[in-house]
């Protein structure tokens, strides 16, 4: 695991979140006085000196519940309070618009560029302010100073950095991201998305593909050759790639909107794709195979609910009962955090998202459980179920006697009496009475 991915991931992510912000205040038109304060607020609290400088410290990925309360407490840093609903959803956002960078870049050290592209975008962001919302300049000059700097401690840090250690941060990065998908409206109609929620990937075919040059002993060309391989046999509208560079706002009204091919894949269901001619299937095998999916899906929920922090949190206290090194980052960065909370007067509550708004909720009939399916939903609908479970059965008391009068008419057809139910060991007469236990030893 690389030890330099967070600085990346907050950067990157809080880039986007910036981007959702910057089009949502303005869709809803939140005055602009106040929408320029949330923007302002959130860039010198992200970018803060000191936290920036806990954040470049060298420490290992956080989960992602842990990255959610940072970003929860850095959307609400300012006078903007958001409802859980519209947290959750403006999490996914963030977490489909970094993975999808990540999944298309062709390099393993792109993630820099893209990362800079954020950064550049913010500041240009930022420096509209004074004309899209009349912002103060001193308050645009303070955050783009603060900006100014984390690009220049981005660049010292990871410009020299070796290919292996970008292919590891590339792996830690992909880890975090693993199993998170999304179906996001903008991605799907763009072509980012297919209709399942999948990543489209750039088309793997290159000029250089299947070229075979050979030099002589002094290092000239000699000669160059092409052979046909497998990959160039491919068809080019499977594979789409956005025209926006990655790292782009592409929740901007400016952007001209994008059009993309229609891939033969949309049209496919993921069940029919494998499905041939063939129907000689047993019954054993379809019952054998459908008792496999059922236990895949358990163990995949219960992965999910893993990875989200509900089941197996990532405990705070080491094995020797110090705190952990990744709970003391954790704890110093919400310290951080927790001094920029605004607490006056001006705090306005906001419903972010509209019922239709980017996320779309509708679930996948293939996927192997519905509940997996999108992972809008927070892991606090898991812990409220689990602990709606604990809660004890009460009964009224017309029902306590409705079962009890049950129960007397099933140990009559028992012929069992109610000393043999209640255990005593005498009749109404004071005489002793001889009645067989309900269960002998041998029957347990």
């Amino acid at each position: 695991m690389s030890l330099l991915a967070m600085p990346l991931l907050v950067v990157n992510l809080g880039s986007e979140m910036l981007y959702i912000l910057d089009q949502r205040l303005k869709a809803q038109k939140i005055p602009s006085d106040k929408a320029c304060k949330v923007i302002t607020d959130v860039v010198k609290t992200m970018f803060e000196a000191q936290f920036v400088k806990e954040l470049f410290a060298p420490q290992e990925m956080y989960t992602v519940a842990q990255t959610r309360q940072i970003f929860d407490k850095l959307a609400h840093s300012s006078i903007m309070k958001l409802s859980e609903a519209s947290m959750d959803k403006l999490f996914d956002l963030m977490v489909m618009g970094v993975k999808y960078q990540l999944l298309c870049s062709t390099r393993v050290d792109q993630i820099f560029e893209i990362t800079m592209t954020h950064v550049d975008a913010v500041m240009s962001l930022i420096g509209d302010l004074p004309t899209s919302m009349s912002a103060p300049p001193e308050l645009v000059a303070s955050a783009t100073s603060l900006l100014t700097r984390v690009r220049t401690q981005i660049s010292s840090t990871y410009k020299s950095l070796t290919l292996g250690s970008w292919h590891l941060l590339r792996q830690t990065l992909f880890r975090f991201f693993q199993d998170r998908r999304v179906k996001v409206s903008l991605f799907l109609q763009e072509g980012i998305q297919s209709a399942h929620g999948r990543i489209i990937l750039p088309s793997p075919q290159s000029a250089y593909i299947g070229t075979v040059t050979y030099y002589d002993l002094l290092g000239g060309l000699e000669e160059q050759e092409r052979l046909s391989l497998a990959v160039q046999k491919i068809e080019p509208v499977e594979f789409f790639c956005h025209p926006s560079a990655l790292g782009e706002n592409l929740y901007s009204k400016t952007r001209a909107k994008v059009v993309p091919p229609v891939r033969r894949s949309s049209t496919i269901r993921p069940a029919d794709a494998g499905t041939t001619s063939s129907s000689t299937t047993s019954s054993s095998f379809s019952s054998a195979t459908a008792a496999a999916s059922a236990s895949a899906a358990a163990s995949v929920k219960r992965a999910y609910q893993a990875y989200r922090g509900v089941l197996d949190p990532v405990p705070s206290v080491a094995a020797d009962g110090s705190q952990s090194s990744q709970a003391k980052e954790i704890t110093l960065l919400s310290v951080l955090l927790n001094k920029s909370q605004n607490t006056g007067g001006d705090n306005f509550k906001l419903n972010l998202f509209g019922d239709d708004d980017f996320i779309e909720t509708e679930n996948d009939e293939n996927s192997l459980d519905p509940s997996l399916n999108s992972f809008s939903s927070s892991a606090k609908a898991t812990e409220a179920n689990a602990a709606a479970c604990q809660k004890p059965i009460r009964f009224t008391s017309d029902e306590v006697t409705k079962r009890a009068a049950h129960l007397e008419e099933v140990m009559k057809d028992l012929d069992l009496d109610n000393s043999a139910i209640h255990g005593k060991g005498m009749d109404k007469s004071g005489s002793k009475q001889s009645s067989l236990p309900l269960l002998g030893a041998e029957d347990l």
